[in-house]
């Protein structure tokens, strides 16, 4: 893949007319081939929302390189009640 452009939306989002509207428009402007999401996001756009262009849903995968301190952050963030995240690029 050679993404051409990136828009953001939040999570659990109900994607409107509006929205495809918006995204059918950059694609054209930018020269995309097809719209890239994830799995889980395309079950949240509405059968009749229509794109211009295919929409290919990605599979994303966790794997877990270090299990016990994996398990040690995770108690360790419900013990203080606050579970934080990080983004770690795999080597």
């Amino acid at each position: 893949f050679n993404p051409v452009s990136e828009i953001a939306f939040r999570d659990h989002r109900a994607y409107t007319k509006e929205d495809v509207h918006r995204l059918n428009q950059v694609a054209r402007e930018e020269g995309a081939g097809a719209f890239l999401t994830t799995e889980k996001d395309v079950m949240n756009l509405p059968p009749q929302l229509e794109f211009d262009l295919p929409v290919v849903a990605c599979v994303i995968q966790a794997e877990i390189s270090d299990s016990d301190r994996f398990r040690q952050v995770l108690l360790a963030g419900f013990e203080s009640k606050q579970v934080g995240s990080k983004v770690v690029p795999r080597v």
